[in-house]
């Protein structure tokens, strides 16, 4: 469980941009993708799955929010960016090294933002058409407290 601050994923990434993968950096830098990327998180308590949602794997996002209980939603990148990356600062560990977790924003593309690949590399952002069915893409959802 994370306190969430009043940032935003551009806010995290401006601030330690060490963490987040810098070949992915320009193409959400642009105004049409700033909305989404420079939406602050909630200030509130967040619970997230540290892996994809089980069966999210190889599925459609539509077949994706399929699996989610009554009153689960999906976070938005920002949510999950914020919690990783603090995560990573607080214990060294890096989760969803080998995945991406899709999330609730839409690019200007207007496909739903991954995040992700939180290797060597740094933490990844990215947009992926919904349709695909990729083994390392999955779908990020909020613990039930």
């Amino acid at each position: 469980m994370v306190a969430g601050a009043p940032l935003s994923l551009l806010d995290v990434r401006d601030r330690l941009p060490e963490l987040f993968y810098s070949r992915m950096h320009a193409w959400y830098n642009h105004s049409v993708e700033a909305a989404w990327a420079a939406a602050p998180v909630a200030v509130r308590w967040h619970l997230l799955h540290k892996e994809p949602v089980p069966g999210s794997l190889r599925k459609t996002f539509g077949e994706r929010r399929n699996l989610l209980s009554d009153g689960e939603r999906v976070p938005r990148s920002g949510e999950v960016a914020d919690i990783f990356v603090l995560l990573a600062l607080v214990t060294g560990q890096c989760l969803l090294p080998d995945v991406w977790v899709r999330c609730r924003d839409k690019s200007s593309s207007g496909f739903h933002i991954g995040v992700g690949g939180f290797g060597s590399d740094g933490f990844g952002v990215r947009n992926y058409w919904d349709g695909q069915r990729r083994g390392y893409l999955g779908l990020a959802s909020p613990r039930r407290s």
